[in-house]
């Protein structure tokens, strides 16, 4: 699953009072505005940001790469620029962190109704969760796809470039969907850049 675009600016908007719900928030929305997995984001330090983009490299990829910056991971950014420590966040694990962003989307009122289809052999199988139960760090990752490849937050160019080294779970029904129908929609673009999806 993803986000939506109203969803994630409802989150990123969203008035929490509790002070781990906002920075559960400020996490989950950072990698969405960004594409950084949570494990990049845990290991960000000041060092790493160069003005308007971030500079580092990735975790799993072993490469340095630019990462730009739109205006609204600036602005959580800077709820953080006096964070004592060479961090640039507050880390949590990665089992905690998901725990909370279900709560989180639990009180932002993700509530649209998800089916998931299991076959095994020729029995078909059905179960449904609200949205906010199937919330991941994952999911902000997929987010970032979607909203990229509409070019709401990243000029085209660099949202080609970010594909590159933006992985997707290459047997989820999100990849022959949604994020190959999208990689169609730009792929006249495409100069050198050898695509992730076939």
């Amino acid at each position: 699953i993803y986000l939506k675009i109203d969803e994630l600016m409802h989150l990123f908007n969203f008035n929490f009072t509790h002070s781990r719900h906002r920075k559960t928030r400020d996490l989950y929305c950072f990698s969405c505005f960004t594409g950084l997995r949570y494990s990049d984001i845990t290991q960000l330090k000041h060092e790493h940001i160069t003005g308007k983009a971030i500079l580092k490299k990735i975790q799993k990829t072993k490469k340095i790469e630019t990462i730009p910056l739109n205006d609204f991971a600036i602005e959580i950014l800077e709820k953080y620029k006096n964070f004592p420590g060479d961090n640039m966040f507050p880390v949590v694990s990665n089992q905690k962190m998901n725990k909370h962003l279900k709560k989180i989307g639990k009180m932002a009122e993700f509530n649209d109704v998800i089916t998931q289809v299991n076959f095994r052999g020729i029995n078909r199988s059905e179960i449904s969760h609200k949205k906010w139960e199937l919330l991941s760090t994952h999911t902000a990752r997929r987010t970032f796809i979607m909203v990229a490849l509409q070019k709401l937050f990243t000029p085209c160019s660099c949202t080609l470039s970010l594909l590159v080294w933006v992985d997707v779970d290459r047997s989820s029904a999100f990849q022959s969907t949604a994020v190959t129908l999208a990689w169609r929609l730009i792929s006249p673009y495409l100069t050198s850049v050898t695509p992730l999806l076939s």
